[in-house]
């Protein structure tokens, strides 16, 4: 099968230069030597919220105008739908398999009940799976 992983953190395009393994999808919130902000404190617990990237894409999902209307949202959509004013940073993707544009945002997350899913799944989907960071390597032989 083919693994999505999305990861909102500074530099994270840097963590799949180190991803070798096949049909792994990769979506990341910034570049190399680029910072991922939050998109705002949290006053109660003095500590950054959410960060914007996640936040754009929750806000996104609960629009009526959002991803229920665009059920042809590819992963090669998100630097364009999510652009550097609004996320703060280079949205990024890779791929080790498909290409990201042949590749349906609604292949991993489900149409349906999008914003109170709690498992992530529907009737064509597995489940979530969750990898250690090793299971992503391939070791190559010397």
């Amino acid at each position: 099968g083919e693994v999505f992983i999305m990861l909102d953190t500074c530099e994270g395009y840097t963590m799949f230069d180190l991803i070798t393994a096949p049909n792994v999808l990769m979506l990341t919130s910034s570049d190399e030597d680029e910072s991922a902000y939050s998109s705002e404190p949290d006053y109660v617990y003095n500590t950054a919220g959410m960060d914007t990237m996640t936040k754009l894409l929750m806000e996104y999902f609960a629009s009526p105008l959002g991803f229920v209307q665009n059920p042809d949202f590819k992963i090669s959509d998100f630097p364009t739908q999510f652009p550097a004013h609004l996320a703060k940073s280079h949205i990024k993707t890779k791929s080790t398999g498909r290409p990201v544009n042949q590749v349906m945002l609604r292949e991993y997350i489900p149409m349906e009940n999008t914003q109170t899913s709690e498992q992530g799944i529907d009737d064509k989907q597995e489940g979530v799976k969750f990898y250690q960071w090793s299971d992503l390597l391939v070791e190559t032989q010397s």
